[in-house]
């Protein structure tokens, strides 16, 4: 059984897609061939297709042509007359940035022409499933694997002294990257109604800030002074580019909470990486997201209300008690041999 992944493996990837093919390499009979270039202009032909955000098919970019939009579509369908099995990975109900109607389209495109739809978490499943009762179209699910290529045994007291933090300090890690302003406000809110002594604040990629890229100019100066400012008097500490996974395991290492800054997402794989490292997670009440934070026993909350549970004190008395309590996160992380079975039968 030929499968193709519609997508390139990159050394600065996320993990996902490479740990989903390593899962896969185990079924027996099973050739995966992994690269976009290879769904635009196949050269053999493949018994099952798997499609991972829509909008990669066109590398991310931003403004999609009408006849783009065409060309997807006939593609897909070429696809099925060649009794190839389309499967799209729903991660994102649409793009997370610059949304218009073609980009949207295709997410559409993928999700209502595949054979397969293959969900992170039961939320998506009973909705989509109900939302496409009219179409010929399975729905799955498939976990989110655990993470393999971190470090997870790091000394987390080392590592505070090589990073510039003390033993004493509270630290708070917002991973992944920050896409909004909206997002930070919401993170910086949550941090300065946490009454704790010695906290620190952390955003471990700070994508949505314009840095300055000449060093030394008047403008560079200005921003690094500011930042200077808040790092000693507001103790938020920024980082702007993408950490590889040996940085960022030094980060998950010495957090004390880590809070998710997605409140407009389906899904959050951070929420899997928290847990893996045993640590508090602070996340919304939203889609998927919601029932992995209630499975590994985090701490969820309604992006809406947050408001209302920082004037109450409600969320900060939930998080001591929480750390109180001292309990383990990690006691519901799927192996592989989960992520193995429902990926058996979706290609079966």
């Amino acid at each position: 059984m030929k499968v193709l992944f519609a997508y390139n493996i990159t050394a600065s990837d996320n993990e996902y897609v490479s740990r989903l093919i390593e899962i896969s390499q185990a079924i027996d009979e099973v050739e995966i061939t992994a690269s976009l270039e290879e769904f635009w202009s196949p050269t053999t032909r493949y018994d099952a297709i798997i499609i991972n955000w829509p909008d990669y098919l066109f590398r991310w970019k931003r403004d999609i042509s009408d006849a783009e939009v065409e060309k997807l579509i006939a593609l897909l369908d070429e696809y099925k007359k060649s009794n190839t099995k389309i499967i799209t990975i729903l991660h994102d109900e649409y793009a997370h940035h610059s949304r218009s109607e073609n980009r949207n389209k295709i997410f559409d495109i993928c999700y209502q022409n595949c054979d397969v739809l293959a969900h992170l978490g039961e939320f998506s499943l009973k909705k989509y499933k109900e939302e496409f009762r009219h179409l010929k179209v399975e729905h799955k699910l498939l976990y989110h694997p655990a993470y393999k290529y971190f470090d997870f045994d790091l000394d987390n007291l080392k590592t505070r002294t090589s990073l510039g933090f003390k033993p004493k300090d509270f630290i708070i890690i917002v991973p992944g990257g920050v896409r909004h302003q909206y997002e930070e406000d919401y993170i910086n809110k949550i941090f300065k109604s946490l009454k704790i002594k010695n906290k620190k604040l952390v955003y471990v990629r700070a994508s949505h800030i314009d840095k300055p890229k000449k060093e030394l100019s008047p403008k560079f100066l200005t921003f690094k002074t500011k930042e200077l400012f808040i790092k000693i008097f507001h103790k938020r500490h920024y980082k702007y580019k993408f950490l590889d996974s040996k940085v960022l395991s030094q980060y998950l290492t010495i957090a004390d909470l880590i809070i998710l800054p997605r409140i407009d997402i389906l899904n959050s794989g951070n929420v899997i990486l928290g847990s893996q490292y045993d640590k508090l997670i602070i996340g919304p009440k939203i889609g998927n997201i919601d029932e992995w934070l209630i499975r590994f026993d985090q701490i969820s909350i309604d992006p809406k209300d947050v408001d209302k549970n920082i004037e109450n004190n409600s969320l900060y008395l939930t998080v001591m008690d929480y750390i109180k309590k001292n309990a383990s996160h990690k006691k519901h992380i799927y192996g592989d041999e989960t992520i193995l079975q429902q990926l058996q039968e979706i290609l079966s």
